[in-house]
C-alpha cells in the first residue's frame, strides 16, 4: 500500500459513499485518484465509479483529474472499474496527440 491509498482512506468520508465515488466536481492529482481507486477496490468492487441509480449510464463528470504534463481530464460517473484500475495499474498515463 502506498501513501496515496493510505491519504485516500483518510478522506474516505468526503468522497465516498457506498463504495462508490460522490459527484465532487473537484481538481485531483493523478496520484491521489489512484490512491481513490485503490480504496474503492479494497471496499467492495462495483461496475461503475458512481452509483447510477438504475440508469444505464451517466456521462456526467463527477471530478477533474489533472495529469502533470499531459492535461486536465474529466472523469465520469459512468466510468468502468475495471478499466479505472488498469488505468492506474499502469503507472502514470501518457498521451499521444498527433
Amino acid at each position: 500500500m502506498n501513501n496515496y491509498f493510505l491519504d485516500a482512506m483518510k478522506t474516505l468520508d468526503v468522497w465516498q459513499h457506498s463504495g462508490y465515488h460522490k459527484r465532487t466536481l473537484e481538481t485531483i492529482s493523478y496520484e491521489e485518484f489512484a490512491g481513490r481507486i485503490s480504496a474503492l477496490k479494497h471496499i467492495g468492487h462495483r461496475a461503475t465509479l458512481c452509483d447510477l441509480m438504475g440508469k444505464k449510464s451517466d456521462p456526467g463528470t463527477i471530478l477533474k483529474l489533472k495529469i502533470k504534463g499531459v492535461g486536465l481530464f474529466r472523469v465520469h460517473a459512468d466510468s468502468k472499474m475495471k478499466g479505472l484500475l488498469a488505468l492506474v495499474s499502469e503507472g502514470t498515463p501518457m498521451v499521444v496527440r498527433s
